[in-house]
């Protein structure tokens, strides 16, 4: 029996990633070109509560890859997709584990936007200190280009991780009940 439950969550993790992946094609250019608006990280959600959050990053590391395999990145290496992943871990996980210890509806609200404030917190951090700073090195842009840095963060980023987090919690905030039985 064990071994056909393992086999079912292989099958769904896989499904999952795949869906995260074209769900993530499904983007919206936001403020950027490379900022995208999209939901993937929704399956990633799913399959954290369902089975875990190990398969939460997995789905969220198979996204990713899966995107990068078939469209590449602007600069040559995964930057982007580095950031969508970083991204996505802060927003899942925290989900996750506030959810399990407040199992209502109302901590559902509180967990999402936990997730939203880590993400748009943690993100802001790092695009400062690592993303922007490697795509102007890569795509030999002057960092200046991105303006001041710390304005365009404010303006730019945080803006952005708050419109798509938000858009992923309020998805999966609606789908929720009707996957409650399952996550069980």
């Amino acid at each position: 029996m064990k071994r056909k439950n393992r086999t079912k969550k292989l099958v769904v993790t896989g499904m999952l990633g795949t869906i995260a992946f074209l769900l993530m094609m499904l983007n919206l250019p936001v403020f950027t070109d490379f900022l995208k608006l999209d939901i993937g990280d929704i399956p990633a959600l799913v399959g954290a509560f369902a089975y875990g959050p190990v398969v939460g990053i997995v789905v969220e590391i198979m996204k990713n890859m899966l995107d990068y395999l078939f469209k590449g990145s602007t600069t040559g290496i995964p930057i982007g997709h580095l950031a969508n992943l970083t991204a996505g871990l802060l927003y899942v996980l925290p989900i996750y584990f506030v959810y399990k210890k407040l199992p209502s509806k109302t901590g559902l609200v509180i967990a999402c936007l936990t997730g939203i404030l880590l993400t748009t917190t943690f993100m802001s951090i790092f695009n400062y200190y690592y993303f922007l700073p490697l795509y102007a090195k890569y795509l030999n842009l002057n960092p200046d280009s991105f303006g001041q840095m710390f304005e365009y963060i404010i303006k730019t980023i945080v803006p952005f991780n708050v419109l798509k987090g938000t858009a992923n919690s309020f998805v999966f905030y609606m789908i929720h009940p009707k996957l409650k039985n399952w996550f069980k």
